[in-house]
């Protein structure tokens, strides 16, 4: 026989006498006269379903700058003591623009790279996708993109100075520029874009991805697996997919070493 009871919507049931089992049943009250058994939830319902797990570190987000052009002082000693100019004028900054648009365009035209416009709300990811599908160098650029987007740059103010000679002011405001993306296929890294804005303070970012660090490694020991979109579905060896001490501690490099031989991540 078993006895019950119920305190603040748990279920306590004591089983039958020859086996001792205490059972706990978790209840929601809905009414005072209904109850109903909750719902598990989604770790509750996956955790005997997991066949395989890899902790792996996922974007990594590089920004490069200088530390000279970030503030409006530090703008005019580049122009007036580093460049040489009397007047530290906004007009010195376009004629730097345009040689470097000019740079990358003439790089893309000799490698034979495609200089391609994003357009706005369009997925960067899917367009870059369909160029990689076709890319079948072993390192290199495989597109140049081009967004504008908004970033911190300066604004000048004209004012009279003494005499003749102007003297502008400059502030650091939001601004919309053009910016480039270099999507590469690296031999170590994998798929990665380095970002370049082209005005002042001429920001960069380069993203690298873990998991695409690994599926290197796992392609050069010829060690088969499934691929998602940022992740594993499944590996022919998943002690050597966590392997490498540079995964295990969280900070990939770009040339890991091997791990008792059972993995070697170094350029080959």
């Amino acid at each position: 026989m078993a006895t019950a009871a119920r305190s603040f919507g748990t279920q306590m049931m004591l089983g039958p006498a020859d086996t001792g089992v205490l059972q706990l049943e978790y209840l929601h009250r809905t009414s005072p006269a209904k109850e109903v058994r909750m719902t598990p939830n989604i770790s509750d319902i996956i955790r005997h379903h997991v066949s395989l797990e890899v902790r792996c570190i996922d974007r990594v987000y590089l920004h490069a700058y200088m530390p000279k052009l970030q503030t409006s002082g530090g703008l005019c000693y580049f122009l007036h003591d580093y460049l040489g100019y009397p007047v530290p004028s906004p007009a010195l900054i376009k004629p730097r623009h345009d040689r470097f648009i000019a740079a990358v365009q003439a790089f893309a035209d000799r490698q034979r790279i495609p200089v391609v416009p994003f357009e706005r709300g369009e997925s960067k990811d899917a367009l870059v996708a369909k160029y990689r599908a076709r890319c079948s160098a072993r390192e290199g650029v495989v597109i140049v993109g081009v967004a504008q987007e908004k970033m911190r740059s300066f604004k000048a103010h004209k004012r009279q100075g003494r005499g003749r000679t102007p003297v502008f002011d400059f502030s650091r405001q939001s601004v919309a520029v053009n910016h480039y993306y270099f999507y590469v296929h690296d031999r170590d890294w994998g798929p990665a874009f380095l970002k370049i804005g082209t005005y002042l303070p001429y920001p960069v970012k380069l993203c690298l991805n873990g998991h695409e660090w690994v599926k290197q490694c796992l392609r050069r020991n010829r060690i088969r697996f499934e691929s998602l979109d940022n992740g594993f579905l499944s590996c022919a060896d998943p002690t050597a997919l966590q392997a490498p001490p540079a995964m295990r501690s969280g900070r990939p490099t770009s040339r890991p070493s091997s791990t008792a031989g059972r993995i070697d991540c170094r350029g080959r």
